[in-house]
């Protein structure tokens, strides 16, 4: 084999290697870069669902620190039906969620029930003022503030 025959044979196989290099290089690239775009998304997915199973919690939280209140409130209700001439201050407790409330009197003679509790960092607060006497109660506001 001639030398120059040699070096063009040496040339054309360099010339070959250096394609396959460089179709190499764009596939792994290819790859490297599908696989973070994947990646991405699947992180996002993930976020995404954490967020909103959280937000879930939180809600159904509030839920149930709202049904305490009521049933808080319910229980001075009570108070009032049994002794008309109840003001004071208990408590409810149900599970790891608790709640107080304190009937007063308002100037204009109507009944107050201030109503606050809650559990797992969500208090939330309740007032229920009340109209009539004894047997002739009526709820005037129920308001949550």
């Amino acid at each position: 084999m001639s030398m120059n025959t040699r070096k063009h044979f040496m040339q054309q196989q360099h010339n070959e290697n250096k394609k396959l290099s460089e179709k190499g290089f764009i596939t792994i690239m290819s790859v490297l870069i599908v696989t973070l775009v994947g990646t991405a998304i699947a992180l996002w997915g993930l976020a995404y669902a954490t967020r909103s199973a959280q937000t879930d919690l939180v809600v159904i939280r509030s839920y149930q620190t709202r049904a305490l209140l009521d049933a808080c409130i319910e229980a001075a209700l009570l108070q009032i039906r049994l002794n008309p001439s109840y003001t004071g201050a208990s408590s409810v407790t149900i599970d790891e969620y608790s709640c107080k409330y304190h009937v007063t009197l308002n100037g204009d003679g109507e009944k107050v029930i201030d109503s606050e509790g809650g559990g797992n960092s969500i208090i939330r607060h309740l007032t229920v003022v009340l109209s009539g006497y004894a047997s002739d109660i009526t709820i005037k506001t129920w308001e949550e503030h």
